[in-house]
């Protein structure tokens, strides 16, 4: 809200403000809520389908068998995500994966919000990593003339590894993550 009042006052002051303007942003916010409000629908028919026929035990039962305990099935999770970030934004990975992985990750003790800013760095990651990354085609679009996709993908290797060294921490040390929400729920 603060936003879209910024955003009018912006365009009053530089006389960009008028009815056409005001009535198309309006078409496109009704039109991007419908988007959300279907995939909310998708989202919970998703999961009572996905409930109904049994497969959420079927796959805890295989999340569960992964050899190396559960810091393997932890890792396994996370790579799962790293992968779909490259194909998925994060509200389509948020239906197919959170049915599946939350219900595992509370039988293996893990905290469940700690497990959501794991969930939180991963898309980050996603958001960099070819091909579908959103922020590599901002890059472009505001690159010079003679830069290519090319260049792009191979700038973000650093960062996407300091990503991954970050997400690897806080795996490590969970306390990085839950330090402060502890602090505020005391």
């Amino acid at each position: 809200t603060l936003g879209a009042l910024g955003a009018l006052v912006s365009a009053g002051v530089y006389r960009k403000l008028n009815f056409g303007l005001l009535k198309e942003a309006c078409y496109r916010t009704a039109s991007l809520t419908g988007m959300i409000v279907w995939i909310l629908i998708g989202a919970y028919c998703f999961t009572a389908v996905y409930t109904g026929t049994g497969a959420h035990e079927l796959m805890e039962k295989l999340l569960l068998s992964i050899p190396g305990g559960r810091y393997a099935i932890l890792i396994t999770m996370q790579l799962v995500f790293f992968i779909l970030g490259c194909f998925l934004d994060p509200a389509g990975i948020i239906m197919i994966c959170t049915p599946v992985f939350v219900p595992v990750i509370k039988s293996l003790g893990f905290d469940a919000l700690w497990f959501g800013v794991l969930f939180i760095m991963n898309m980050e990651m996603g958001y960099l990593t070819p091909p579908f990354g959103f922020n590599l085609f901002y890059m472009k679009a505001i690159a010079p003339p003679g830069i290519t996709m090319n260049h792009i993908y191979e700038s973000i290797l650093p960062f996407v590894g300091l990503q991954a060294l970050g997400l690897i921490i806080v795996i490590v040390f969970p306390e990085i993550a839950l330090w402060l929400p502890h602090r505020m729920t005391r």
